[in-house]
């Protein structure tokens, strides 16, 4: 496939669609792990399941450690824990 089969595809598309062709074009554009990652999850369908009581037990011990300070929190910009 060339580029300019590409940009007829791009032509043809229903205006409504435009930006799902936009989000997948740029997963491609530069594409890494975290494009790849970041993609994937975007994609993914909403988890609209109850939370079960271990889920509930662990948001909430998770929640104890943040008030107490016990949680390291890293800063993906800086590539630094604080």
């Amino acid at each position: 496939m060339s580029r300019r089969e590409l940009y007829r595809l791009i032509r043809a598309l229903p205006e409504r669609q435009i930006p799902a062709a936009k989000k997948h074009l740029e997963s491609f554009v530069g594409a890494d792990r975290n494009d790849a990652i970041r993609h994937a999850l975007e994609a993914a369908p909403i988890d609209d399941e109850p939370l079960t009581c271990d889920e509930r037990r662990a948001i909430e011990e998770a929640e104890e450690d943040i008030k107490a300070g016990r949680v390291r929190i890293w800063n993906p910009k800086t590539d630094v824990w604080s």
